[in-house]
């Protein structure tokens, strides 16, 4: 009877001090960009919401040069145009693109 407790009492704390030692899974670091464009459809092939789109991998892609990251992870991107609005006698539009990279 005496074994097997101290069998248990060795077994639970090599278990514990093993569970212990295991390594703190990784955490995935998160950045939020935007891209804004201000202007009309009619200069962009894309529209503004296109152009906006573009400034925003832009940006992406100049971050992830500069922080020397070979693969990046990004989620969906979102844009959002408000409403039209005339300057220099054409139509403009505000767009936001945003996305969510993590390295």
């Amino acid at each position: 009877m005496k074994r097997k407790c101290a069998a248990g009492a060795i077994f639970a704390v090599v278990l514990a001090a093993g569970i212990g030692a295991l390594p703190e899974p990784a955490q995935a670091k998160c950045k939020n960009f935007e891209g804004y464009h201000n202007g009309t459809n009619v200069i962009h092939e894309t529209g503004a919401q296109g152009a906006a789109i573009n400034l925003l991998l832009s940006q992406i892609a100049i971050w992830k040069r500069e922080s020397g990251l070979s693969k990046v992870r990004m989620g969906k991107i979102k844009t959002h145009c408000g409403e039209p609005f005339t300057k220099y006698l054409l139509t403009h539009v505000r767009c936001t693109a945003k996305a969510r990279v993590c390295y």
